[in-house]
């Protein structure tokens, strides 16, 4: 079972700062217990034998094609293994599949109250992927589990700040935060995009 190293209720306080103030939140060694490679190979195997269209001979499919119920591919080596777009938050219904997702769903739903994306990314080889500077109109919720991932941060002078997430850590930002990423290795990330955080 995956041990949460901050209160839930903690957390949920430094989140509303963070948004109130508009301030990226970072938290060292967030999780103790990580997905493994195999979790998302077992991810891969959940949607390439039970997603939409799954006799389709695209299992794997460029983004750009807008079916995120499959494997979405975005670079050579980036995938988005996983879009679970949820309103309200319900616990999935995938326990015997990733019951390490569904704990950190039950961790994070009390707080979140509107509709939600949960993600699985992967990038099977490093300096492969270098997203472009940009800002989401949602809160993004990331937390690493393989690898290291650069989360480039832009503050409205555009003075840079740059955090490294390895496994176990927590990377917050607001809506409107301008940023980019990097993998300068092998990752495995889930993140959570939150419309609206209570």
């Amino acid at each position: 079972m995956t041990n949460y190293n901050v209160d839930k209720k903690d957390l949920n306080e430094m989140l509303l700062l963070a948004i109130k103030n508009k301030e990226v939140l970072y938290v060292k060694n967030f999780i103790d217990d990580f997905l493994l490679w195999e979790d998302f190979i077992s991810i891969i195997n959940y949607q390439y034998h039970n997603t939409e269209g799954n006799n389709s001979p695209d299992k794997v499919i460029n983004k750009r094609s807008n079916k995120p119920t499959k494997v979405s591919k975005y670079t050579e080596f980036h995938y988005h293994l996983l879009e679970l777009t949820f309103t309200d938050v319900p616990v999935i219904n995938l326990e015997l599949e990733f019951p390490k997702i569904q704990q950190f769903m039950e961790y994070i739903r009390e707080s979140v109250r509107s509709r939600a994306t949960l993600k699985a990314l992967v990038n099977i080889v490093g300096n492969e992927f270098s997203g472009n500077k940009h800002h989401d109109p949602y809160h993004v919720f990331s937390v690493q589990h393989i690898g290291t991932v650069e989360y480039n941060i832009f503050d409205s002078n555009d003075n840079l700040t740059t955090y490294t997430l390895e496994p176990g850590d927590l990377i917050f930002m607001p809506s409107g935060t301008t940023h980019s990423i990097s993998a300068p290795a092998s990752r495995g990330t889930l993140i959570l995009d939150i419309e609206q955080y209570r």
